[in-house]
């Protein structure tokens, strides 16, 4: 290491040739907020806060019930434009849909006659 020469801006010089960056240092981003952390509050605080805003302007209200977190998330992902997405996949599927039907009840007809034939060939042989 006698050639090495380590500068103060942390970079390496061998003899003569360029320097190279050992490390940098990462400097963390701002905090943003998230659509999730937003989605969070919405789901577990606003019934208290209309609850408190309605109290505070003298309308008499009963206090929210308590929910669990199943019901806290199919009320938001109800009120979210992206819901409607598996009515708009229904829709532009209804063709393949009853293809699916035609094609289950053919293999249910089918599942129930080998059944009927099998268990009458097996009764008349045993």
């Amino acid at each position: 290491m006698d050639d090495h020469k380590i500068s103060r801006d942390n970079k390496v010089s061998k003899g003569g040739s360029a320097k190279t960056t050992l490390y940098k240092h990462w400097v963390r981003p701002r905090f943003l907020q998230y659509n999730y952390m937003y989605d969070y509050r919405l789901n577990y605080y606003d019934d208290i806060i209309d609850y408190l805003d309605k109290k505070d302007r003298g309308i008499k209200t009963e206090p929210p019930k308590p929910q669990t977190w199943a019901e806290r998330v199919l009320r938001t992902v109800k009120d979210k434009p992206h819901s409607s997405c598996y009515e708009e996949y229904e829709q532009r599927n209804a063709s393949h849909r009853s293809h699916d039907n035609k094609l289950k009840i053919t293999i249910t007809n089918q599942i129930n006659s080998y059944n009927y034939h099998t268990k009458g060939y097996t009764n008349r042989k045993y």
